[in-house]
């Protein structure tokens, strides 16, 4: 039924189709089966429109670009538009042409969908959503409110994208005019959630499953299945790979930690910074202002107290305790900028414990179960059991039984 209101120069129509009064739909339009096409709807030529799709007033379909002369990207584009079975068009909506969006998606009130758009099945693009040009979208991928993709992104399945999300893709801002190799949107992987007024920088990676927190500024690759937080967004948690269970480890918002390789149950506090070569263990406690380089070894359940620098060779074994302030060292002969192919190895054994504001020096062993006193300078080897004070450290006692 078409009402005597509307202008409709198409004869592609199927049946038991509604079209409501002050609708414009041109030529070359192909329409479905029981559509409802509700008044004020523009329909440009070239839009081929599923069965059982609803567009609601003011809404316009296969706009066409114009830039005006003032966009700096030239603009190209097919005159198409197909829009899948059961999908519905919000009031206002604005989908330009050259977009494909797949079936049972919804389009939400005065979402606006750039050219070269391709969307999936079972989306939801909601109300005041901005997709900019060269964007595709996987299958039941949901993107709230007054949220910007921006153009050339790339999105997974099953993607959340929460409201007021911004993407971007030119770190030059404006300023280098438009080079495409350039301009690079996110790559946004299969089953991301991206927390309320997060912004995501150009040219990053979410990988697959990874949660970004609210507000969070991502400014470098996320890998997949972590969570990611704060300003710049760095590695909270890590997410398991079934279900995105958090697996218990704990970064404070203000330590920097840029490994991957931390075990269950860690926790690492604020001003400590960790280098990327650093492995450390589960249940491990980073208390604040420690510094730990890259080839660095932590066991499990190892305590290491503020202020501590764990250098380049420094392996400590499971269930290690490192009191305030301890200084490790690795060169025998420092002088400045002088560096060495490898660092000597120093390693404290199992269950030893090393008392504040210690020294160790390079290349020694601390023994199993041993102590080092307070303030102590070690010097050489501390057998198993034994406890060493003084400087240079020597032995006092053996613990039996320790």
């Amino acid at each position: 039924m078409i009402n005597k209101m509307a202008i409709v120069d198409t004869n592609c129509i199927g049946e038991n189709t509604l079209i409501k009064s002050f609708v414009v739909i041109n030529k070359e339009v192909i329409i479905g089966s029981n559509v409802i096409i509700h008044p004020h709807v523009t329909i440009e030529a070239g839009v081929v429109i599923g069965n059982n799709v609803e567009i609601f007033p003011g809404a316009y379909i296969g706009k066409p670009h114009k830039g005006a002369g003032a966009v700096a990207r030239k603009i190209e584009y097919e005159q198409k538009v197909k829009i899948g079975d059961n999908c519905v068009i919000g009031p206002n909506a604005i989908i330009y042409s050259d977009v494909i969006i797949g079936c049972n998606t919804l389009i939400g009130d005065n979402a606006s969908i750039r050219e070269q758009v391709i969307i999936g099945d079972f989306c939801i693009v909601s109300r005041s959503v901005t997709i900019n040009y060269n964007t595709s979208i996987g299958n039941r991928t949901k993107i709230m409110d007054m949220t910007h993709i921006t153009g050339n992104c790339q999105i997974g399945d099953d993607v959340f994208i929460s409201v007021l999300v911004a993407t971007t893709n030119d770190r030059a801002i404006g300023q280098s005019g438009y080079a495409e190799e350039k301009v690079i949107g996110p790559n946004i992987g299969n089953g991301v959630a991206i927390g309320a007024s997060a912004n995501i920088l150009p040219g990053v990676s979410i990988g697959e499953g990874s949660v970004v927190a609210a507000s969070a500024v991502v400014s470098k690759d996320v890998l997949p299945r972590k969570m990611v937080a704060g300003n710049p967004a760095r590695v909270i948690k890590s997410l398991d790979g079934g279900g995105g269970d958090i697996v218990k480890y704990f970064i404070h918002d203000l330590a920097f930690v840029e490994t991957e390789v931390i075990g269950k149950g860690t926790r690492i506090w604020a001003f400590a910074h960790v280098l990327k070569g650093a492995k450390i263990g589960e249940n491990v406690n980073i208390c604040d202002h420690v510094f730990i380089e890259n080839d660095v070894e932590i066991g499990n359940n190892v305590t290491i107290k503020c202020g501590v620098q764990v250098w380049d060779g420094i392996r400590l074994k499971d269930n290690v305790f490192v009191g305030p302030n301890v200084t490790f060292t690795n060169d025998p002969f420092p002088r400045s900028k002088k560096y060495l192919d490898r660092y000597p190895e120093t390693i404290v054994e199992e269950s030893a414990s090393i008392g504040a504001n210690a020294t160790i020096l390079p290349g020694v062993t601390i023994g199993k179960n041993a102590m080092v006193g307070a303030g102590a300078v070690v010097t050489q080897n501390i057998p198993d059991d034994a406890v060493a004070i003084g400087n240079p450290a020597k032995i006092i006692k053996y613990l039996q039984g320790a």
